[in-house]
């Protein structure tokens, strides 16, 4: 890091700080152990991003300017999860939809696809409302399913047998 002044250098510094603190944070963003305190360390870790883009991120490959932009898109869908495992779908569905920009503007399209899916998926559990056509479908494909088991479990049964006397004939007198 000859070639890198002081001032670079604690700009690297402080993008390794961010990294470890959002690796730090991932874990906590699960259903058992999301809660209001790490949405706020996310969110600061994401302010953090945003400063060193607006102070001119280092001149190291690794933090460059798209770099710290994924960063910072990927802090956003982190958030969008643990307000999802909180239960705070309009704050999630809202940060699923900025991340989806995010990537989108970075050109990250299958990322940007999976923020749209669970914004999707967070607009029909608040709606909760059932199409009564697919809630006909559903039911025809069980009965489809129940009406095919019932089949192979009748075509596993042996064939029953007769019985000897039945089988043999009594000549009549």
């Amino acid at each position: 890091m000859a070639g890198i002044g002081l001032d670079e250098r604690e700009k690297a510094g402080r993008c390794l700080e961010l990294d470890r603190l959002h690796l730090g944070a991932l874990m906590r963003h699960l259903p058992e152990s999301a809660s209001p305190e790490v949405v706020a360390r996310l969110e600061r870790i994401r302010a953090g991003y945003e400063e060193l883009l607006a102070a001119k991120p280092p001149a190291i490959p690794l933090y460059d300017h798209a770099n710290l932009r994924r960063k910072s898109a990927d802090c956003l869908e982190s958030i969008a999860r643990a307000c999802d495992c909180m239960g705070t779908s309009e704050r999630a569905l809202a940060s699923n939809e900025q991340a989806a920009l995010a990537h989108e503007a970075l050109g990250r399209s299958a990322e940007a696809v999976r923020c749209r899916e669970c914004a999707s998926l967070l607009r029909v559990s608040q709606a909760a409302e059932v199409d009564p056509e697919l809630e006909r479908l559903n039911a025809r494909a069980w009965r489809l399913a129940r009406a095919r088991r019932d089949s192979r479990r009748r075509s596993r049964r042996p064939p029953q047998r007769r019985s000897s006397l039945n089988a043999m004939s009594v000549p009549a007198p």
